[in-house]
């Protein structure tokens, strides 16, 4: 956790290599491998804080009585404000994935790619890729991450037909594993904002 006066401005943490996704949506798409994501909600919050972290009152809010300037709030939880929420995030995601049951491993190449005999699972985030040699093993990982001791609040978004906004188009021809990335909704979203 960072503390002040050391490394407090220090604002790092991993972010997967969009490469690396490529690798592994072409890898998969062209041995057939099942591949699915997962969402995880609200996901900062569910990381709880190891130190003492202080606010000061959010604009608006009342109290009953005295200086709003008197009072502070203490956090339980990382939130999307505070500098350390995606440390504490992906440091929590980390240890969940590598815990003995699950068994993955990080990647040295990329320290969102972890790794376990015949599967994958690819962190951006709150954002999750899970693929590998069969579908019911893949569901075992996301059961144990939703219903394991951490029980992660979480969202299957089913097989990847959308991932960070890129939209993945697979070939009709079943004897052909090609695919393309078009980014059309995002590109509609700029110019509705333009």
């Amino acid at each position: 956790m960072q503390q002040w006066g050391v490394n407090f401005w220090e604002t790092y943490s991993p972010v997967v290599n969009w490469i690396t996704v490529c690798t592994l949506l072409f890898i998969a798409s062209i041995h057939g491998l099942p591949t699915k994501c997962i969402d995880f909600v609200l996901a900062f919050p569910q990381a709880r804080l190891g130190i003492d972290v202080f606010m000061e009152l959010p604009i608006g809010m009342d109290i009953a009585e005295g200086n709003p300037k008197e009072y502070v709030l203490k956090l339980n939880c990382s939130n999307n404000g505070l500098k350390q929420s995606n440390l504490n995030w992906f440091t929590l995601l980390s240890k969940a994935s590598m815990k003995k049951g699950r068994d993955f491993t990080p990647s040295q190449a990329d320290p969102c790619l972890f790794i376990r005999k015949y599967y994958v699972l690819l962190v951006y985030v709150d954002d999750v890729l899970l693929t590998g040699k069969n579908d019911d093993a893949i569901q075992s990982v996301i059961w144990s991450l939703k219903f394991g001791n951490e029980d992660f609040k979480l969202t299957e978004e089913g097989t990847v037909e959308h991932y960070l906004g890129v939209e993945l188009i697979k070939s009709p021809d079943p004897k052909n594993s090609s695919f393309e990335f078009r980014q059309s909704y995002l590109i509609k979203k700029i110019v509705e904002l333009i």
